[in-house]
């Protein structure tokens, strides 16, 4: 408590201080908890929750292969256990590109699209057949 008193009546001090000197006193304000940036996001832009990931994951479709791709950077974010065991040579998927699961031949007319998707602003890619590389080799797939 005598801290306090003291630290108060220092802020005083110094607030007479400038007055009196003509000099404008900078406080600043911090609040708890601060914002985060990370390689994939810059606080300063985008502010709120964004820990969503047990939400997508939860929404996973179960019965079918299924998985979340960030377009803006060509990353996967989630993918189900169907898709992680077809592609079990590249695992863990959440670390790939979306563009390393495709057969190389079929990658460029794919991230064209996803370029197409990115720029128009799409949140979902309509299907279309591409090869992919599954931990079988190369197999053909709907892809949507």
């Amino acid at each position: 408590a005598i801290d306090d008193r003291v630290l108060a009546y220092e802020q005083r001090k110094m607030k007479r201080m400038a007055a009196k000197s003509g000099l404008k006193v900078h406080s600043s304000f911090v609040s708890s908890p601060g914002a985060i940036s990370t390689v994939d996001r810059d606080a300063s832009k985008h502010q709120g929750k964004f820990d969503m990931g047990a939400l997508f994951q939860a929404r996973l479709q179960t019965l079918r292969h299924c998985m979340i791709a960030d377009f803006s950077n060509g990353h996967v974010l989630f993918s189900n256990d169907l898709c992680d065991r077809l592609f079990a040579t590249l695992t863990p998927l959440p670390e790939r590109e979306v563009a390393d699961l495709i057969y190389e031949e079929d990658r460029l007319s794919f991230c064209t699209k996803m370029m197409y998707l990115n720029i128009g602003g799409f949140a979902v890619m309509d299907p279309q057949m591409v090869r992919i590389n599954s931990a079988q080799g190369a197999i053909a797939a709907e892809v949507s």
